[in-house]
C-alpha cells in the first residue's frame, strides 16, 4: 500500500534538453542535447517538474515493473513513458 497521496495529474515525457538540468535521482548533469525523461505532476496543490537522466530512468522502469509488495509494485503510478527511437 502507498504511503502519500496520488498525484492530480501526472505524465511523464521523454525531452531532448536546450541546457543543463540536475538529474533529481543521481544528481549527475544531464548535459544540453542529451535525452532525459521529465516527469510533471501536482502534488498537494503544487505542480512541480522532475529530470531524470537515461540511466536513473530505466532503474525506474525496471523497479517499477517489480512486485515488491504483492501489489501494484513499487511505483504507485501505472505511467510508463518509452524511450523514443532515434
Amino acid at each position: 500500500m502507498c504511503d502519500f497521496d496520488p498525484p492530480t495529474f501526472y505524465s511523464e515525457a521523454w525531452r531532448q534538453g536546450r541546457k543543463p538540468h540536475p538529474c533529481v535521482e543521481c544528481c549527475a548533469w544531464i548535459q544540453t542535447g542529451t535525452l532525459h525523461r521529465v516527469a510533471t505532476g501536482c502534488w498537494d496543490g503544487q505542480v512541480s517538474s522532475h529530470r531524470f537522466c537515461a540511466r536513473c530512468a530505466a532503474i525506474r522502469d525496471y523497479v517499477g515493473a517489480l512486485d515488491l509488495d504483492g501489489e501494484s509494485g513499487h511505483w504507485a503510478l501505472p505511467v510508463k513513458a518509452a524511450m523514443p527511437s532515434k
